[in-house]
C-alpha cells in the first residue's frame, strides 16, 4: 500500500506540472495571435501603400503615354 502522504505530493506535483503546461500553451497561444494580428496590420497598410503608388504612377505616365501616341497635338 502507498503512503496517503505521498499520494498527495505526487497529486500536488501534477497539479503544478499541469498548471504550468496550460499557462506556457496560453502563453504561447497569445503570443501566436498578437503576432498574426501585427502581421495582418502591416500587410493591409503594404497594400493600402502600393495602391497609392500605383495610382499617382499612373497618373503621372499617362500624360507621356498620351504625348507619345500624339493626343493633343494640332496637327
Amino acid at each position: 500500500m502507498t503512503d496517503p502522504d505521498e499520494s498527495d505530493r505526487r497529486i500536488d506535483r501534477l497539479e503544478r506540472e499541469l498548471a504550468q503546461v496550460q499557462t506556457d500553451t496560453t502563453y504561447t497561444r497569445i503570443e501566436a495571435i498578437l503576432g498574426r494580428q501585427r502581421l495582418k496590420a502591416t500587410l493591409v497598410i503594404a497594400v493600402k501603400a502600393i495602391g497609392r503608388m500605383s495610382t499617382a504612377l499612373a497618373a503621372s505616365v499617362q500624360p507621356m503615354a498620351d504625348e507619345i501616341n500624339g493626343a493633343g497635338t494640332n496637327d
